[in-house]
């Protein structure tokens, strides 16, 4: 009986981050890149499911910028992102449920328009 709760522990702990991943959905309130590093997010919608660590008062959501060598992806993220801003456009963002570019945002995960 002990192996069972000692597995059900584990199975906890190993569940993916992304289970706990925040998400919003609105326009974009601000998007802002210094340094071409990152380029950091925030909707006009309320974020749930916020991780502890996305503590930022400026930003939800942070993806890689123009500075990253596999530029391409993240190029077509930043495409749909400035489509979205110049548009008013609705966007859901869900993150990654960590803060690994930024300690204080959370990665985002997904974009839907």
């Amino acid at each position: 009986m002990k192996w069972i709760k000692q597995a059900a522990a584990l199975c906890v702990l190993a569940a993916p981050a992304a289970a706990f991943a925040g998400s919003a959905t609105g326009y974009i309130k601000s998007m802002y890149i210094p340094s071409n590093d990152y380029v950091y997010i925030e909707l006009s919608g309320v974020k749930a499911n916020n991780p502890a660590c996305s503590t930022s008062t400026t930003a939800q959501f942070v993806v890689l910028g123009p500075n990253y060598e596999n530029w391409g992806y993240y190029h077509e993220i930043l495409e749909m992102l400035q489509t979205a801003e110049a548009g008013g456009l609705t966007i859901t963002i869900t993150g990654a449920g960590k803060c690994a570019l930024d300690p204080t945002a959370e990665d985002l995960s997904a974009l839907q328009l």
